[in-house]
């Protein structure tokens, strides 16, 4: 078999070939061979599911029989040939399929792939961009003709030709990238050969490249999740009365894969970054693994796995970790498992400790991996060659969880048998041994919910600063926030020259931006004593950018895509809490200097925060433990809070353990609301799903 594909991927490479001419014309055979799997795919399942079959079926014999005659010319060395018929071939069948066989379905998209495969067979400029006009009309004239889509789909005649134009653009800047690349690394390494005293040089070239794909993949997901942000918040919008609700449904799925492609390579690009960092911290192992194993119950049961967990440790083992990272990896495991795993399959969790490490196998009846895959398991990008990876994925998740258990001073390897299944093992130092611990019921300490947000407050006398330099991503937060006043900037300086001539009573600020980004703007204002409420606007998920947010003393932060009704709710909480922060001090008669010098600063509730947030969980945790812990009167603590936040003791500790509940919600989107409840303290989930729901406008499943 690996015969065969070498002679289909070499078909008419020749010696005399320069190397550049010889990676074309495989890259076309490896085309034309995925092509052909493709449609093998499609005609099987078009088969079950499509009504049309006939049509289909002529449709595909007709392009695999003219893949063939692009072959047959590669063979002859007819390489332009082969190349332009390639892509009319292609523009004829995305034509064929999107207008006559299945209009409708957003096959049209594909036309994108037109001027795609021009920039890879192509130098020609005028060849390029003729192709991208043909592309760009190919999928607007036939639309106006025929009308295959709802018309508020479409509504705004430039949207198609934007995207079109923006991702030819972004693959011309990587083409050209890469060129220069290639001839630098060539440059380097004739340079090498001659004197390998430069080869230190070379090498810090090489990590400075790095950096750079790593800074350049940050930059790009944040840029690709304003835009995000802007379609989910559209899609939502339109009436599912006046369009094709599956066309919706399609586009919802599409745009939360987009998110789940930006979080991987986020993902990658913390692995070789400072951000990559462990906040180690004893945890008891049993309760922390079994945890993750009742999260994932209902997935094994809609699969209708056999799931079972055993404990053989009998003692309780305590283990230096961090605890997020950590449950990352080891779901990723786990989630690795359930993928791979057919229907009526078993998957078992065990740990035991076996000298003075603890171990955890991960054993399941899947597919298997081949034997000559498994020293590459662990790898970036890897994926094993078997159907279910063609689906999709991005060979990140696995190469993520080593990284996570090598920093715990970990190993974690794999057994594996085709058509058998695999078995992950994963050890781990053991830090001590406790006897067997149970704990208490969590007590309930907060009696009554927190006072629901009054809607009936007229908003249109509040006026909100908007700083965001995204035009797009301006319009549409200034039409979420229609109820409010808006005074919006572009970038950090001309939000403080806003501050001066208008009366603000809220502020949203993006994080990155032009000339001041929103980091230094928070900065500058907190030290000219501002005490308006903030709210951070950032595309970055990690947790130092945003424990980094939280030090300046900003409000509140959402990550970017996020929805209107949660940026809704965040706001009117701001507002209320910030109007009863006004009220006490005011009611109080204390100036805010004097409410600075008494010690209530940004530190002393960012400590006071981190303190909830690590013992609310606690048996009998209360107000007591934190007065004694901060040596302060209930008195002293009281007016500390309520002066700086608007919140009396118990509602600053509801907000503290809801904000964690959110991170954690966030972080593990598998967690059931009962652990989720159980991991901030709250027993009664009823109560903790609504307070959730009304804090951050996100509902919450059994």
């Amino acid at each position: 078999m690996k015969g065969i594909f070498n002679r289909n991927i070499n078909l008419g490479v020749h010696k005399g070939l320069k190397i550049n001419e010889e990676k074309l014309v495989k890259l076309l055979n490896f085309i034309c061979l995925i092509w052909y799997f493709v449609t093998v795919v499609f005609i099987i399942s078009d088969y079950f599911f499509a009504n049309n079959y006939t049509l289909l079926l002529q449709g595909y014999l007709i392009q695999v029989l003219l893949f063939i005659v692009v072959q047959l010319l590669q063979s002859n060395r007819k390489y332009i040939a082969a190349r332009i018929l390639f892509i009319l071939m292609s523009h004829l069948l995305i034509f064929v399929f999107s207008n006559l066989i299945i209009p409708g379905a957003f096959v049209d998209l594909f036309y994108i792939l037109i001027p795609l495969f021009s920039l890879m067979f192509f130098e020609n400029k005028l060849i390029n961009y003729s192709f991208l006009v043909l592309a760009i009309l190919s999928f607007i004239i036939p639309n106006i003709i025929w009308r295959n889509y709802a018309e508020e789909l479409f509504s705004d005649p430039t949207t198609i030709p934007v995207f079109f134009i923006s991702i030819f653009l972004l693959v011309v800047y990587f083409k050209n990238l890469n060129l220069k690349n290639e001839k630098r690394l060539l440059k380097q390494k004739n340079i090498a050969l001659e004197d390998k005293k430069i080869i230190g040089s070379q090498k810090k070239e090489l990590e400075n490249i790095n950096n750079f794909q790593n800074q350049f993949f940050v930059n790009i997901a944040h840029e690709i999740r304003t835009p995000l942000t802007i379609i989910k918040g559209n899609i939502n919008r339109l009436n599912p009365d006046l369009s094709d609700s599956k066309i919706l449904d399609n586009l919802k799925t599409q745009t939360n894969n987009i998110q789940r492609i930006v979080n991987d390579v986020m993902d990658l690009t913390k692995m070789d970054s400072n951000e990559f960092s462990l906040n180690l911290e004893n945890i008891s192992f049993s309760s922390f693994i079994f945890k993750i194993f009742n999260s994932f119950n209902s997935n094994f049961k809609n699969k209708n796995i056999d799931y079972q967990y055993y404990d053989l440790t009998n003692r309780n083992v305590i283990i230096s970790a961090d605890k997020i990272y950590l449950e990352s990896a080891i779901s990723n495991v786990i989630v690795n498992s359930l993928k791979y795993t057919d229907t009526n399959g078993k998957v078992t969790v065990v740990i035991d400790n076996i000298g003075n490490n603890l171990v955890v196998k991960i054993k399941d009846t899947g597919i298997g991996i081949e034997k000559s895959e498994l020293v590459a398991v662990f790898n970036r990008f890897f994926q094993s060659n078997n159907t279910i990876n063609h689906s999709g994925g991005s060979g990140i998740g696995l190469a993520f969880s080593k990284e996570i258990i090598k920093g715990h001073d970990g190993n974690i390897t794999v057994e594996s048998q085709i058509e058998v299944g695999s078995v992950f093992i994963i050890s781990l130092p053991i830090t001590s041994f406790e006897k067997e611990v149970v704990l208490e019921e969590v007590v309930e300490f907060i009696k009554k919910p927190i006072v629901p947000i009054d809607n009936k407050v007229k908003t249109a006398n509040r006026t909100i600063l908007l700083v965001e330099d995204n035009e797009e991503m301006r319009e549409y937060i200034i039409d979420v926030l229609s109820l409010y006043k808006i005074v919006y900037a572009c970038d950090g300086l001309d939000a403080l020259e806003k501050l001066k001539n208008h009366k603000i009573d809220f502020i949203i600020t993006d994080y990155m931006m032009p000339k001041m980004d929103g980091y230094e703007f928070v900065k500058i204002i907190k030290e000219n004593k501002n005490t308006l409420p903030v709210l951070m606007l950032t595309a970055k998920s990690d947790v130092q950018v945003k424990l980094e947010m939280l030090r300046l003393g900003i409000d509140d932060y959402i990550t970017k895509p996020f929805e209107e009704e949660e940026l809704l709710l965040r706001i009117k909480n701001g507002l209320k809490n910030y109007s009863a922060q006004q009220a006490y001090i005011k009611e109080e008669n204390l100036s805010h200097s004097k409410v600075r010098e008494n010690s209530i600063s940004t530190k002393f509730v960012n400590e006071l925060k981190v303190y909830i947030e690590k013992n609310c969980t606690k048996s009998n945790f209360g107000v007591l433990d934190i007065c004694d812990n901060f040596a302060v009167s209930q008195s002293t603590l009281y007016r500390k809070i309520k002066s700086l936040t608007g919140l009396n003791i118990k509602e600053f500790i509801t907000e503290v353990r809801l904000q964690k509940a959110y991170q954690l919600f966030n972080q593990k989107e598998l967690i059931s609301l009962k652990e989720l409840g159980y991991e901030v303290g709250f027993l009664n989930y009823a109560h903790f799903k609504k307070l959730f729901e009304q804090r951050f406008g996100k509902y919450l499943s059994n």
